[in-house]
């Protein structure tokens, strides 16, 4: 069972600092304990600790960390509860993150566990970071599709080895292959001479399962080319900005590389475009921004990794820092390395039990041990690169792949439509004589985007439904709640109905 942390502000002001004062609470946890729905006052300041870059500077803020959390007497227990968890036990520990101030302190770099070391650097502990639990209310389970399809962006202007990006990324193709996971990827770059000698790989290595084109030159032909090839897994790879005046990725299209006087990208993804696309994918289960910044606060605004996840995205990955291209790399090779075997073990599992359950901090604590590597094992306590890659989910609840439902009913008309017999298969014999009365001839099967406008259909009647449940339905019974469910959305599978969660509880 995952344990959940709850950071919030009661509205008030510290008279020094002047920085909303927090308050902690255990919303979830694997053990009982006394007090653990109780808030109480987090105290966190760091001004008395020694800056990055100094010896033993991230050892020390993790042990700040902890002794700041254990002020609270019930997660001070049930962190001494998990610190004796022995594998193949995983306790994953989640924050729910609703101030962006609270998204500012350095989790990750949590200290404890029963040998004393970082908790994210251990796969007993995965760390990660919450959008409001509530969110799983109206988060339909995914759909274990194959192909898995996986979208890559690459285009850092000014970066000259963007190619290991990609060769970071295609290293882990033949595991995939050799885990009998079938992939289908898609590439977009913004640099031409990029593309041709991903392209020459793709000829050179019979690479049938990837696709290499050149970027869109807007925000919304990038979006439509997403939202066309609906990826399950979604990685930018380019610039990211997040301060007070704007939180975006930048990227350059070719018209930027071919202009003698760019100085950077002029194609900006601002929140608004993840949100869209959050809330325009059918079927999404990652997104993954490997660029500086994009799990970075500013001012009262949340990460655009924490407003991706809110808005629709099961979890996300993304920087809490700047980051150097090397480490950018090291993560993706890393990272993709685990998330296949990930999603082999899914595959299993699915087909032994109809449905697999994902907890992606299993692929980050990889992810983060090879980043440790690489600047020297063993000065994990003073280099805090690391630390820098953030999980972000959504929902008290794991993430859930289910088995496909089988084939989609015949296209509806409207929200309010009912649903008519599902069309003969596509090629079965007309019923009737042909000659002089050729009956109710077989329709055509339905096209990708009759398919994917009624994945939309399905998914916004049971958004509609989830705010319900969040608000006035909130009162209902959870017996009541079902019922309402059954009804409303008796024309829509049941794979996109929302999730009911059980109400948060310790035990």
């Amino acid at each position: 069972m995952r344990t959940v942390l709850s950071v919030d502000t009661y509205g008030e002001r510290d008279p020094v600092t002047q920085a909303d004062k927090l308050i902690i609470k255990v919303l979830r946890s694997p053990v009982q304990v006394a007090d653990s729905g109780r808030s109480l006052d987090f105290n966190f300041g760091t001004a008395h600790l020694p800056n990055y870059g100094t010896a033993s500077a991230v050892k020390a803020r993790g042990q700040h960390l902890r002794d700041s959390l254990n002020q609270h007497p019930a997660i001070a227990e049930v962190l001494k509860f998990l610190d004796g968890t022995q594998l193949p036990d995983v306790k994953p520990i989640y924050v729910v993150l609703n101030q962006s101030s609270a998204e500012l302190i350095e989790w990750e770099t949590l200290w404890g566990g029963n040998e004393g070391s970082f908790v994210a650097l251990d796969s007993r502990w995965p760390v990660g970071r919450m959008a409001d639990p509530s969110s799983s209310l109206y988060r339909p389970p995914g759909r274990f599709e194959l192909p898995i399809r996986v979208m890559l962006v690459i285009s850092a202007y000014a970066i000259a080895d963007q190619l290991r990006e990609w060769t970071a990324f295609v290293g882990n193709l033949a595991s995939a292959r050799k885990l009998g996971l079938p992939l289908e990827v898609q590439v977009k770059v913004g640099d031409a001479d990029l593309r041709d000698r991903i392209q020459s790989q793709i000829d050179a290595d019979g690479l049938r399962e990837v696709n290499v084109s050149m970027l869109d030159t807007t925000p919304a032909r990038l979006a439509k080319a997403t939202e066309d090839f609906n990826p399950h897994v979604l990685h930018f790879f380019c610039h990211g900005r997040s301060d007070i005046s704007a939180q975006s990725l930048e990227l350059a299209h070719g018209g930027d590389y071919a202009d003698p006087d760019a100085t950077r990208g002029s194609l900006n993804l601002m929140r608004k475009n993840l949100e869209q696309l959050a809330t325009r994918l059918t079927n999404p289960w990652l997104l993954v921004i490997n660029s500086c910044n994009g799990g970075k606060a500013a001012g009262s605004l949340n990460s655009l990794a924490h407003s991706a996840t809110s808005a629709g995205f099961p979890s996300a990955v993304a920087m809490l820092e700047p980051v150097d291209a090397e480490d950018a790399y090291e993560f993706t090779s890393a990272f993709y390395g685990a998330l296949f075997t990930l999603f082999s073990k899914a595959k299993a599992d699915i087909n032994a039990h109809g449905e697999a359950v994902i907890e992606w901090g299993a692929a980050m604590a990889e992810a983060r041990i090879a980043i440790r590597d690489l600047h020297g094992n063993g000065t994990e306590d003073t280099n805090r690169e690391w630390s820098l890659p953030a999980l972000y989910v959504r929902g008290i609840e794991p993430f859930v792949l289910r088995a496909p439902a089988g084939p989609v009913p015949a296209p509806h008309l409207g929200l309010g439509a009912e649903l008519g017999p599902a069309a003969p298969a596509a090629g079965a014999p007309a019923a009737g004589p042909i000659a002089k009365d050729p009956g109710p001839v077989a329709a055509p099967a339905p096209s990708a985007d009759v398919l994917k406008d009624e994945e939309r259909t399905y998914l916004l009647k049971s958004r509609i439904v989830a705010e319900w449940l969040t608000s006035a339905g909130g009162v209902q019974t959870r017996e009541e709640q079902a019922a309402v469910i059954q009804n409303v959305l008796a024309d829509v599978p049941a794979e996109y109905w929302p999730v009911l969660d059980e109400a948060p509880a310790n035990g």
